[in-house]
């Protein structure tokens, strides 16, 4: 177990964190963390809990990162990370989480992230993606979190999200196009709050929010459709 975390650490992430075989859990997160996740992080083969959130790391994701089939939370939100997500997160079979918001990657999502079976939180808000979602991230049949909000997708939004038994889902803020799919409409106890400029869509109407009679359980926020 190692934690660094809430501090003014500072410097870089060392390469010999790749000694660290034996450890279950390492965090820096919330620090002043700078520079890039150094390769010989794929050493660490038994690691389970591996967060640099909140830091001002740069670089790309290392696709060796796959390598880690131990690990069931990732966190690299709110960093600087560019580049594209790499597709060798998807051999990550049973990671829970997947933090990935809050930085400036490119490119889009990666639909091998759909592989992830034991996946239940997926963040990648804010991040500079962009292309499609992909019908994939629909497979993970233990999702109950699910936002990209404050992207640049576009396309239509796959049906098949309305498969799952999310409690939040947050599509806001991107470049959708079409109709929301019925399908989402019919997960059970849902709630949907959709906000848009000059949405025209048969369910919500021209209404600017809509939100049904069910009971809040679970949130929908869709936007800016053209």
């Amino acid at each position: 177990l190692l934690l660094v975390g809430e501090s003014d650490l500072s410097g870089t992430v060392p390469s010999e964190i790749g000694h660290l075989t034996n450890i279950y859990r390492i965090g820096f997160y919330t620090s002043l963390m700078t520079g890039t996740i150094p390769s010989e992080i794929c050493r660490l083969s038994s690691v389970d809990d591996l967060s640099f959130s909140v830091n001002r790391l740069s670089g790309t994701i290392p696709s060796e990162i796959g390598i880690l089939t131990t690990l069931k939370r990732f966190q690299l939100n709110s960093n600087k990370f560019y580049g594209n997500i790499p597709t060798e997160l998807g051999q990550l079979n049973i990671l829970e989480e997947l933090h990935l918001g809050d930085n400036t990657f490119h490119g889009p999502i990666p639909s091998q992230i759909g592989l992830m079976n034991k996946l239940s939180y997926l963040d990648a808000h804010k991040s500079l993606l962009t292309g499609s979602i992909p019908s994939e991230l629909a497979k993970p049949p233990n999702i109950i979190f699910f936002t990209v909000a404050q992207n640049s997708f576009s396309g239509k939004i796959p049906s098949q999200i309305g498969l799952l038994s999310l409690s939040v889902l947050d599509l806001s803020f991107n470049i959708f196009s079409g109709s929301i799919p019925v399908e989402i409409f019919q997960i059970k106890n849902v709630s949907i709050f959709c906000k848009s400029s000059g949405l025209n869509d048969p369910i919500c109407g021209s209404n600017q929010n809509y939100v049904t009679q069910d009971i809040l359980y679970f949130i929908v926020v869709i936007s800016s459709f053209t």
